[in-house]
């Protein structure tokens, strides 16, 4: 799980390394990633020492766009995927920043692994009266009704060398903030992963 957890931003910090050799113009831009990277990095290892007993959420007011905005801005996707964003400001929840970060960043990484050739990744938020809902949604391989089935049991993955530990903690996460996730697939043409969350109730203040 922890593999699973550190892939993303150490290639961030990879791809953005290499960006500043090839373009120096770009280094005071790439050094806010890697510096926002590494700060994730440790939140996760933090995180990591309380594994032995489930760290209680710390909850805090979250507009849902701008926590989306902050992990894109500091992730560098391949050329090959077209990214499309359609947030509705003002969903805020009463949510841990770190593990629903967590949350977003896993699913957008099994959205690009399953788009090796390229593709579109959309990421849209909306709302109701009680919930929010964020959507991932790819282009890529898709998945089998069997694979489905299996799809949030830990230690099954669809990936060679996965651990299968990253979807079950995903949705243990969406869980213990009282909301759920849900998935449709179909081979060959893609995949999407919805998330419903209650929304911050008015006058929440942080647990």
């Amino acid at each position: 799980m922890l593999r699973h957890d550190l892939r993303s931003p150490l290639q961030s910090i990879n791809n953005a390394a290499q960006m500043m050799e090839v373009d120096p113009s770009t280094s005071a831009e790439m050094l806010t990633i890697i510096r926002d990277n590494v700060k994730y990095i440790l939140e996760v290892l933090d995180d990591l020492r309380t594994m032995t007993t489930v760290r209680a959420l710390v909850k805090e007011p979250l507009e849902v766009d701008a926590l989306i905005r902050r992990l894109m801005d500091r992730r560098i996707l391949p050329d090959e995927i077209d990214v499309e964003l359609r947030l509705q400001q003002g969903v805020k929840l009463q949510a841990d920043d770190t593990k629903l970060t967590r949350v977003i960043d896993n699913l957008i990484n099994n959205a690009v692994e399953a788009m090796p050739d390229g593709g579109e990744l959309l990421m849209r938020v909306s709302r109701d009266r009680q919930s929010a809902r964020i959507e991932v949604i790819d282009t890529g391989c898709g998945m089998s009704a069997e694979q489905l089935n299996k799809l949030f049991q830990a230690y099954y993955s669809t990936k060679m060398g996965g651990s299968g530990l990253g979807l079950s903690t995903t949705r243990r996460i969406i869980t213990e903030h009282g909301g759920s996730i849900t998935v449709e697939s179909e081979q060959g043409r893609g995949t999407r992963f919805i998330v419903d969350l209650p929304l911050a109730q008015a006058g929440s203040v942080r647990e």
